[in-house]
């Protein structure tokens, strides 16, 4: 139960004040851009192009509210179909962001049912990632994130 005038997100990613904490399991859902990998309640996972393998890039305030790393409130796991190895790195103040083949994961918060793809291409930068690490830039067609991605200067 929530305090009177607070209504719960059904896309937050941190762990519940009011309930226990879910291990973070990655799974897979079928959308128009093929199977990509989401979090255990549905909500797709995106990849950002300026991440390396051991730091997350997306540390400005803006950055955080509209792209929320996928923190685990334990060690995490993946469902079978998921052929990449899944990780942590460690974020800003201690806290710890899930990874697919040691790129970080994020939600974005214009996704607001299970399912939704609206943060896919966003800024040429974001994009889902697929069941084997790589990111999905356009179709179904899988590429490495930092591979086969143009930015447009206009």
């Amino acid at each position: 139960m929530t305090p009177s005038g607070l209504t719960a997100t059904s896309y937050s990613l941190t762990p519940s004040t009011y309930g226990a904490a879910q291990p973070t399991t990655l799974t897979v859902v079928q959308t128009r851009f093929g199977p990509v990998v989401a979090n255990s309640r549905g909500q797709v996972l995106y990849t950002y192009a300026d991440d390396t393998a051991t730091a997350s890039a997306c540390t400005a305030d803006w950055c955080l509210v509209d792209w929320p790393p996928l923190q685990p409130p334990g060690a995490p796991t993946k469902s079978p179909s998921i052929s990449a190895p899944v990780g942590v790195i460690s974020g800003a103040g201690g806290t710890t962001q899930v990874t697919l083949d040691r790129h970080p994961l994020y939600t974005f918060a214009g996704d607001l049912h299970p399912g939704d793809v609206r943060g896919q291409g966003i800024g040429g930068d974001w994009f889902l990632i697929s069941p084997n690490g790589l990111s999905v830039p356009s179709g179904d067609r899988a590429t490495s994130p930092t591979s086969a991605v143009t930015r447009s200067t206009t």
